[in-house]
């Protein structure tokens, strides 16, 4: 196993692990938010925060190639109650956070990650 950067987790399997009571709390105050205030929607653009820095730190450690499929877990820990999106109000919802395939959108999470990072 190898640590890729504080709750990043590159298992033997080539699985990163992605620790939510570490991640999650560092993304809610970059991206600003309280727990009191955390909703479907929000809690989805963390998940989708914590996805692409994982393929971001994958990418600058050399475990991604080009064109590869990353897989990751995420790890609910302790707080996992915390962390269920089913358990929060639907604020805006899911769907406008993903986005969608079909119709060919970006979400509001990728969107949100390119104005914050710069990039996708």
């Amino acid at each position: 196993m190898k640590v890729l950067a504080d709750g990043y987790l590159l298992r033997d399997d080539g699985v990163i692990e992605i620790d939510s009571d570490v991640v999650y709390p560092k993304l809610m105050a970059e991206i600003g938010g309280a727990d009191e205030a955390l909703t479907q929607y929000s809690l989805t653009i963390i998940a989708e925060f914590a996805k692409l820095d994982a393929g971001e730190l994958a990418r600058l450690n050399g475990v991604l190639r080009e064109g590869a499929v990353l897989q990751l877990h995420i790890v609910a820990g302790k707080n996992k109650e915390r962390w269920q999106i089913a358990r929060r109000p639907e604020g805006l919802g899911v769907a406008p956070a993903l986005g969608g395939k079909l119709r060919r959108t970006e979400g509001d999470a990728r969107r949100l990650y390119r104005q914050l990072r710069g990039r996708v």
